[in-house]
């Protein structure tokens, strides 16, 4: 049983449950709640269908997980930290921008000094669930938001991306 005052962390130390455990349980809560709010689609399955239509443009996309964590030995023993992800370089940093769910590069055609010469533009995309809407009031958003704007600043393509429900 989970007392009231228990948190789900301290409940399953308690238990002896691993972190990714309950990591990967929130996950797939988090993405059945999801699809239930919005007709059956998550923020996972607006992704995919991104990925599928963006690939057959010629794109590629690359997920860009962003996070900090322990790093341990083979005995378990703490070995160190890692920030992972674009922008992450520190928590502080984490706060002010927050770099995209994916990343990659598209071709794009020069014209006319270049005529048929390809270029790679950088891409950024945050996909979102069906139905969301930019809150202007969420810090989290607003970093996102903050990323994107650099991007565009500096000629890429980014973009929130989601599907009406």
């Amino acid at each position: 049983m989970i007392y009231e005052n228990e948190s789900l962390e301290t409940w399953a130390r308690k238990w002896n449950i691993p972190a990714q455990a309950i990591n990967e349980l929130r996950a797939g809560l988090t993405e059945h709640a999801q699809r239930a709010a919005h007709g059956g689609l998550s923020e996972t399955d607006v992704a995919k269908r991104m990925l599928m239509s963006k690939s057959g443009l010629g794109w590629r996309l690359w997920r860009n997980n962003v996070g900090a964590g322990m790093l341990s030995d083979t005995h378990g023993q703490v070995s160190g930290y890692v920030r992972f992800g674009l922008a992450n370089e520190s928590a502080q940093m984490n706060r002010v921008i927050k770099s995209s769910d994916y990343v990659g590069i598209r071709p794009l055609l020069i014209v006319p000094e270049m005529v048929g010469v390809y270029v790679g533009q950088f891409v950024s995309i945050e996909t979102k669930a069906p139905g969301w809407v930019f809150n202007p009031n969420s810090p989290h958003e607003k970093a996102q938001e903050k990323w994107l704007l650099l991007i565009r600043s500096l000629g890429g393509y980014a973009v929130f991306h989601t599907e009406e429900k």
